[in-house]
């Protein structure tokens, strides 16, 4: 079968696309009428080395092996703050992203506003608490500080337009894998 053959068989069977368009589309309806709106809260939190060079003058391999190792530590604390079990102590699910290697994005969704401020800081502070434990065995070298003073606030709203599409286009290819499949085991009732 040429391709012109395939098209014209799509075409003449267009009436089961569309009825799997419209199911893809009332199934995205359904979908985007389930979905709230969040808010997210976030804290810069700065990893400070506490040990400070005596003299100014230092070499660029003292400066690329400090920065080695703060490297090294904050890759060894973010694991070390994702375990499960640090979450739990924690008591709530939040999210580290790191900016750079000194500069990490602390990130807790809620449903409302106030619950979401309110959680990021409670974070925070028990996140604090977990990376002194941290610090301890790591010979204290570093601490952490909050680099913005009060948690930024986003409204996340639900991408109802793109759960749309995406259900018109998955109703689209399955709709033309049907007729396909119709095509290729059926090709003499066409």
């Amino acid at each position: 079968m040429e391709l012109k053959d395939f098209v014209s068989q799509l075409l003449r069977n267009w009436f089961f696309i569309s009825v799997f368009i419209f199911l893809g589309l009332v199934a995205a309806f359904f979908f985007n009428q389930n979905q709230k709106e969040t808010f997210r809260a976030s804290l810069l939190l700065y990893l400070k080395p506490t040990i400070v060079a005596e003299s100014q003058e230092r070499s660029s391999t003292d400066n690329y092996y400090s920065q080695l190792r703060i490297k090294e530590f904050s890759d060894s604390l973010i694991a070390f703050l994702l375990q499960p079990e640090v979450q739990g102590e924690v008591g709530k699910k939040f999210q580290i992203k790191k900016l750079t290697p000194q500069i990490f994005r602390l990130i807790v969704e809620e449903e409302k506003v106030e619950q979401a401020k309110t959680s990021v800081l409670e974070a925070e502070e028990a996140i604090r608490s977990e990376t002194k434990k941290f610090e301890e065995n790591e010979k204290g070298f570093f601490q952490t500080e909050t680099f913005t003073p009060s948690p930024r606030l986003e409204k996340i709203d639900p991408h109802k337009t793109l759960n749309l599409a995406v259900g018109f286009l998955l109703g689209f290819v399955f709709g033309i894998l049907v007729i396909s499949t119709k095509i290729y085991f059926y090709p003499k009732q066409n």
